[in-house]
């Protein structure tokens, strides 16, 4: 919790963890969203050496956008 009133942006993999951080802390609302514009990236608890590699790739194609619209 002390990570997300810190932080100038909270980028999430999905919605539903988006909406939890927003529960959490009502104040990071405008301040987190999902990472990806085009999908949720799933989370990869659970899976093998495989899933996580997909996952971060996943993560790797969505920072740049991400990023290009938060920097300013």
């Amino acid at each position: 919790m002390e990570l997300i009133h810190k932080a100038d942006m909270v980028f999430c993999m999905t919605d539903r963890h988006a909406a939890s951080v927003r529960r959490m802390v009502p104040a990071a609302g405008a301040r987190t969203q999902r990472l990806s514009v085009e999908t949720d990236i799933a989370d990869p608890i659970g899976g093998d050496a495989d899933v996580y590699l997909r996952t971060a790739e996943q993560i790797r194609r969505a920072l740049p956008t991400a990023l290009d619209k938060r920097v300013v």
